[in-house]
């Protein structure tokens, strides 16, 4: 029968320990980062300008001096109303509490409210919120200047 014999392995005298682990893991770390940044690099250095843009909105496609901005109104509550466009009265009545009015903007619009506690106001997408006494009866007037 042949006789096994026990290898023992030594270390050499000038070697150095084994990393710690969280050098190593600090390691992949930056090289799993780098490699993303160039996979983003590489897709758009590599890109061909074939890829199809979503389609885009009705309102992109219109000339920009066709598009109006909108004038908004939802009455929180009933409140009396007078709306002006260019000069020209469009409403002037009673707006029920829970529903919204919406106008087509002109160069000058103009929004007269008795207390503007009791409805929300957009213009072009945003919420306008007048400085000042909101209880007492206001006059907004918007300028579309583009």
């Amino acid at each position: 029968m042949a006789r096994r014999q026990k290898l023992k392995l030594r270390t050499p005298p000038n070697a150095q320990p084994a990393a710690p682990v969280g050098r190593i893991l600090a390691g992949l770390g930056v090289l799993v980062g780098l490699g993303l940044v160039v996979l983003q690099l590489g897709d758009h250095l590599l890109d061909d300008g074939t890829a199809q843009a979503d389609p885009a909105p009705e309102a992109a496609l219109t000339p920009a001096s066709e598009v109006r901005p909108e004038l908004h109104l939802r009455a929180l509550e009933n409140l009396r109303a007078r709306v002006e466009i260019d000069g020209q009265v469009v409403f002037e009545g009673v707006v029920s509490g829970g529903t919204d009015r919406t106008w087509t903007a002109g160069a000058v619009t103009a929004l007269e409210l008795q207390d503007l506690t009791r409805a929300t106001i957009h213009y072009d997408g945003q919420r306008v919120q007048p400085l000042g006494s909101l209880t007492t009866a206001r006059r907004l007037e918007f300028i579309d200047d583009l």
